[in-house]
């Protein structure tokens, strides 16, 4: 049987890969040439696809799962960052020497590596360890601790325990020989920050002044220590020790003061200052690309830490991970296209720092970043990334052969909402985040309780979960070469919001997020936005005090609105009418369009709705103000009932950020409003007049405003027994020339002819003016009447039942109607 034998290496790939040229075939047996070539090609198509999918059977992926599976070192990097250096906070030599550690592994590991100066200290700050009991009136060991950048004792420091007031610290004038020597129980429960977090407080001051030991408050446990923030040379150095005590020791001494019994206390607490600057780093590596080197995928979290355990969890566990990743990458000997690049963070704690710094010194870099992994969430296992729709779509397949392998925990992707370039961050991949770069959300999953160790005294090296730190930084160096190795970068497009104001509103069922028109409808965004963020005085909830949060969803009429925006008093809005704002351009013409409940126009508060459907019926009648963007899923499950829990707004882009509407600049706007419905209820009159005297010249008024004219003569016979009439209309609004016809119930309505309809005096009811009117009119007679809205259908418009080409009739609040009747019979 004949057969083909090719040299691999002698196949050479051009452009596409279903382009192939064959160098120095040999052939063996009679096989027809185009056939060889048809088989040729088709293997090699199959085998560039496997190649380009990056699937199993590329060799350095399974090094790295069998070096990540087989040879982890993921704990060795965490048993440095918490047993050698422990806490790393910023301006500590603990941190200064992680940093220096840090960049060896990275040297050692084969990266190119170096220092990225971020800033400085004006001091430096290590702590040593604390001590404290009560001594009197019995010995007990106190848990307790000291924020960061605080003072120590002066060596071991005894002294009673008293209570004082605020009030009494700030305005006492003999506080010298009440507190003098003592150690200070002051108000307040304790949430980390010191005493003095940026500034010098006068009780502070007075206490210094008055000879006082220190100050000790109560802290809820775990206890949490953060810092203090304005240590700013080392002549201002800070002097009054800030004890935060678990409040269950705190209550016990407290109690005891109060039955007058005499507590002594005894504190020894080792910080320890040093002369600045101390200038700090992030820590970069680089393994770089084979054949993009100027384009990267980055490995990003924070070395820095709080310093009042060993910063296991935030952020050594993300440090650990991303630092056995690149280690796994260059251990397996990968040569992606891009360069993978380490970044460990300086001072993210102080507000993302270390990052901010980098993507400021580097924004000619951001379009070639395709993607970035953070990893400070704590020592769950990694098991999903998300991702918004668009980019998840581009990385699917490169990633679904991680998915398919064996794992103790199972990965997947999951979908996320789009990408939001607004608020201050809570992690380093905020910096990149609000410069357009994607940063997926790293889904952590596990046993582990973060809020229990996080900045808490509990955040040691005991807490980390050995197997899922090793899971994770094998998951985080798959997904890193997979991207990497991607054809082009990661577009962008379609992953973030665009710029504009947004609304999201935390319900009990989900998050909705609402794009509010604030250039379409600025007066009544203001309002929503003003009342939102607690920044419009209104009747119902003091200034300051968010006042959509906690409400319900109080009308939910399926396939039409849910309704809500009532504050939490009960009250039906916040004390203040104004005006409708509408928009051409807005339409009622789908799902999820927001608009402004109210009673009639012009009557709008806080009442607020999201359609379920197509109401295109309500346009020109409410005012539209905004759109769901996000959430439409959580609309639907909304019933009657469900609690708004919190809405927050949120500022995309420049002019976004300058739309803080304020009770000032809403009143402005509110006057503005007023003035032109003014305008245009004048003009309004103005054009009825001129239009009725040009159609109707010379047309009667009545009393009530009405005015009629009789275009044919009927009979005498029974006007004044009439049980029932028989009548007709057509009519049409004078404004707008929009025609309707009577329909068999007297209702006004769209179709080709009027219809007959029955009219029983004192029973039908169509209007207040037909009402009145119809029974006054002849057998035969003809007859044109003009309603003002008042006598026609007033605030509130007409909505008729019937639907024609999809769309619903209406007759807009406070129009005039012009009529022709006819009363064909009275009996």
């Amino acid at each position: 049987m004949p057969f083909l034998k090719i040299n691999i290496p002698q196949l050479i790939f051009i452009t596409k890969p279903e382009i192939i040229i064959l160098h120095r075939v040999k052939l063996y047996g009679n096989t027809n040439m185009k056939r060889i070539l048809r088989s040729a090609v088709l293997f090699y198509s199959i085998f560039i696809s496997a190649f380009n999918s990056f699937s199993q059977t590329d060799s350095v992926f399974n090094k790295i799962y069998k070096l990540g599976t087989e040879d982890n070192r993921v704990m060795e990097h965490q048993h440095y960052l918490c047993n050698v250096f422990g806490g790393r906070l910023t301006g500590s030599n603990a941190y200064t020497n992680a940093a220096l550690w840090a960049l060896d592994k990275f040297k050692e590991w084969g990266l190119d590596a170096y220092l990225d100066e971020v800033g400085e200290m004006p001091v430096g700050f290590d702590r040593g360890p604390w001590f404290g009991k009560m001594i009197e009136p019995y010995e007990k060991n106190l848990t307790f601790g000291t924020p960061s950048y605080t003072a120590p004792t002066k060596g071991v420091q005894e002294g009673c325990a008293i209570y004082l007031p605020d009030s009494v610290i700030i305005h006492s004038s003999s506080l010298k020989d009440t507190a003098a020597g003592k150690w200070i129980l002051i108000e307040g429960e304790n949430n980390g920050w010191a005493r003095d977090k940026d500034s010098i407080s006068i009780i502070t001051k007075n206490l210094i002044n008055a000879g006082a030991l220190g100050t000790i408050q109560k802290s809820p446990f775990p206890l949490r220590l953060l810092e203090s923030r304005c240590v700013d040379s080392w002549d201002n150095l800070p002097v009054l020790p800030d004890i935060k005590l678990i409040d269950e020791q705190y209550d016990e001494i407290f109690n005891l003061l109060q039955e007058n019994k005499i507590v002594k206390l005894q504190f020894d607490v080792r910080n320890h200052f040093y002369r600045g600057p101390v200038k700090y780093h992030n820590v970069i590596g680089i393994l770089k690309g084979s054949e993009k080197p100027d384009e990267y995928v980055i490995l990003g979290a924070h070395l820095d830490s709080f310093d009042g355990a060993t910063g296991a969890i935030d952020n050594g566990s993300g440090v650990a991970r991303m630092m056995e990743a690149i280690r796994l990458l260059s251990a397996a000997g990968a040569k992606p296209k891009r360069s993978i690049m380490i970044q460990l963070y300086a001072a993210e704690e102080r507000g993302l720092v270390g990052s901010k710094s980098w993507v400021e010194k580097n924004k000619y870099t951001l379009d070639k970043i395709s993607i970035m992994f953070n990893n400070d969430g704590g020592t769950n296992p990694l098991v999903a990334l998300g991702l918004p729709e668009s980019i998840l779509k581009q990385v699917e397949g490169v990633l679904n052969p991680i998915r398919e392998l064996k794992f103790e925990y199972p990965f997947s992707l999951d979908t996320i909402p789009k990408f939001r370039r607004a608020g201050r961050g809570g992690t380093d991949s905020h910096s990149f985040i609000m410069n357009g770069v994607p940063a997926p959300r790293l889904i952590l999953r596990g046993p582990h309780v973060y809020r229990r160790t996080w900045h808490s005294i509990f955040d040691t090296y005991n807490e980390v979960i050995p197997s899922a730190q090793k899971h994770s930084s094998l998951i985080i160096a798959l997904a890193a070469y997979q991207t990497a190795n991607m054809d082009s970068l990661i577009s962008r497009e379609g992953a973030f919001l665009p710029d504009g104001l947004y609304a999201e509103l935390n319900t009990n069922k989900g998050r909705i997020l609402i794009n509010l028109d604030y250039k379409r409808a600025p007066l009544t965004v203001s309002n929503f936005v003003g009342l939102a963020e607690g920044t419009i005085k209104n009747s119902e909830v003091p200034e300051g005090v968010p006042y959509f949060n906690g409400s319900i969803w109080h009308r939910v009429v399926p396939g039409h609105v849910i309704q809500a925006g009532k504050p939490v008093t009960g009250a039906e809005g916040p004390g203040y009418e104004f005006p409708n704002e509408i928009s051409p351009e807005l339409h009622h013409d789908k799902a999820g369009m927001v608009g402004m409940a109210n009673a009639g126009p012009h009557t709008n508060g806080s009442q607020f709705y999201i359609t379920l459907a197509d109401r295109s019926y309500l346009d020109g009648n409410y005012t539209l103000f905004g759109e769901v963007e996000e959430g439409m899923d959580v609309v639907y499950k909304i019933t009657e009932g469900d609690t708004i829990k919190r809405v927050q707004i949120i500022r995309i882009g420049e002019e976004a950020n300058k739309f803080r509407p304020t009770t000032a600049s809403f009143l402005t706007l509110l006057e503005q409003a007023r003035k032109r419905v003014r305008e245009e209820e004048k003009l309004k009159k103005q054009l009825e007049e001129e239009k009725i005297n040009k159609l109707f010249p010379g047309i009667e008024t009545y009393d009530d405003g009405s005015r009629h004219l009789i275009i044919q003569e009927g009979s005498d016979d029974n006007i004044n027994a009439a049980y029932k009439i028989k009548a007709k209309y057509t009519g049409f609004q004078l404004l707008n020339d929009q025609k309707f016809h009577s329909d068999s119930l007297g209702l006004p309505g769209l179709s080709n002819k009027a219809g007959e309809f029955n009219f029983l005096p004192g029973k039908t009811n169509i209007n207040p003016g037909l009402n009145k009117y119809i029974p006054l009119m002849k057998k035969g007679e003809k007859r044109i009447i003009i309603l003002r809205p008042e006598l026609a259908y007033g605030v509130y418009g007409y909505y008729g039942r019937n639907v024609v080409n999809g769309k619903r009739f209406v007759i807009p609040p406070n129009s005039t109607l012009v009529y022709e009747i006819e009363v064909i019979d009275r009996q």
